[in-house]
Protein backbone atom coordinates (compact mmCIF):
# COMPACT_ATOMS: atom_id res chain seq x y z
CA UNK A 1 0.00 0.00 0.00
CA UNK A 2 1.59 3.70 -0.86
CA UNK A 3 -0.15 6.34 0.59
CA UNK A 4 0.44 10.22 -0.13
CA UNK A 5 -0.27 12.46 3.20
CA UNK A 6 -0.37 15.51 4.44
CA UNK A 7 -0.17 14.99 7.62
CA UNK A 8 1.45 18.14 10.15
CA UNK A 9 2.14 19.28 13.51
CA UNK A 10 1.41 18.67 16.28
CA UNK A 11 -0.09 15.13 14.73
CA UNK A 12 2.94 13.35 14.08
CA UNK A 13 2.11 10.72 16.87
CA UNK A 14 -0.82 10.59 15.18
CA UNK A 15 0.83 10.13 11.59
CA UNK A 16 3.08 7.40 13.16
CA UNK A 17 0.29 5.28 14.84
CA UNK A 18 -1.91 5.41 11.94
CA UNK A 19 0.66 4.68 9.57
CA UNK A 20 2.13 1.20 11.55
CA UNK A 21 -1.70 0.42 12.37
CA UNK A 22 -2.27 0.12 8.63
CA UNK A 23 0.54 -1.70 7.88
CA UNK A 24 -0.57 -4.20 11.02
CA UNK A 25 -4.22 -4.45 10.08
CA UNK A 26 -3.80 -5.31 6.62
CA UNK A 27 -0.68 -7.72 7.34
CA UNK A 28 1.43 -5.79 4.35
CA UNK A 29 4.12 -3.27 3.89
CA UNK A 30 2.82 0.57 3.86
CA UNK A 31 5.27 2.95 2.21
CA UNK A 32 3.99 6.71 3.49
CA UNK A 33 4.72 9.89 1.48
CA UNK A 34 4.25 13.02 3.64
CA UNK A 35 4.34 16.42 2.64
CA UNK A 36 7.03 18.27 4.21
CA UNK A 37 7.19 21.83 4.92
CA UNK A 38 4.61 25.37 5.68
CA UNK A 39 2.51 26.62 3.47
CA UNK A 40 0.19 29.33 5.31
CA UNK A 41 -0.89 28.34 8.56
CA UNK A 42 -0.01 24.75 8.05
CA UNK A 43 3.77 22.98 9.07
CA UNK A 44 3.56 19.73 7.69
CA UNK A 45 5.80 17.16 9.55
CA UNK A 46 7.03 14.98 6.70
CA UNK A 47 8.38 11.97 8.15
CA UNK A 48 8.27 9.61 5.10
CA UNK A 49 8.32 6.13 6.20
CA UNK A 50 8.77 2.44 4.82
CA UNK A 51 6.72 0.20 7.44
CA UNK A 52 6.92 -3.82 6.67
CA UNK A 53 3.87 -5.83 7.18
CA UNK A 54 4.76 -6.66 11.35
CA UNK A 55 5.03 -2.60 11.54
CA UNK A 56 8.15 -2.23 11.98
CA UNK A 57 9.88 0.74 10.48
CA UNK A 58 12.41 0.28 8.18
CA UNK A 59 13.09 3.59 6.86
CA UNK A 60 12.01 7.06 8.42
CA UNK A 61 13.09 10.42 6.85
CA UNK A 62 12.23 12.25 9.72
CA UNK A 63 12.27 16.29 8.69
CA UNK A 64 14.70 15.80 5.49
CA UNK A 65 13.89 15.98 2.01
CA UNK A 66 15.36 13.15 0.67
CA UNK A 67 15.67 10.06 -1.77
CA UNK A 68 16.59 6.67 -0.28
CA UNK A 69 16.15 3.09 -1.06
CA UNK A 70 15.47 0.35 1.23
CA UNK A 71 14.76 -3.31 1.29
CA UNK A 72 11.43 -4.12 1.49
CA UNK A 73 10.29 -7.65 2.07
CA UNK A 74 7.34 -9.46 0.47
CA UNK A 75 6.34 -12.19 1.97
CA UNK A 76 6.99 -11.70 5.84
CA UNK A 77 5.99 -15.21 8.47
CA UNK A 78 3.09 -13.54 10.03
CA UNK A 79 1.94 -14.14 13.67
CA UNK A 80 -1.00 -16.36 12.92
CA UNK A 81 -2.76 -15.62 16.21
CA UNK A 82 -2.74 -11.34 15.12
CA UNK A 83 -3.91 -12.60 11.70
CA UNK A 84 -7.64 -11.02 11.33
CA UNK A 85 -8.33 -12.63 7.80
CA UNK A 86 -7.49 -16.10 8.60
CA UNK A 87 -9.69 -15.61 12.25
CA UNK A 88 -12.58 -14.21 10.53
CA UNK A 89 -16.19 -15.50 11.33
CA UNK A 90 -17.59 -15.57 7.67
CA UNK A 91 -20.40 -17.70 9.32
CA UNK A 92 -21.32 -14.31 11.21
CA UNK A 93 -21.92 -11.89 8.39
CA UNK A 94 -25.24 -13.04 7.24
CA UNK A 95 -26.44 -12.57 10.79
CA UNK A 96 -24.78 -8.63 10.37
CA UNK A 97 -26.71 -8.32 7.31
CA UNK A 98 -30.26 -9.51 8.55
Amino acid sequence: MVTVNINMHPYELHHHLFSRCRAMENEIPVIICNRLGTEGEFDFCGDSMVIDATEEILLSLKDKEQVKTVSLPIKQELDPMRSYTANRRADMYDILTK
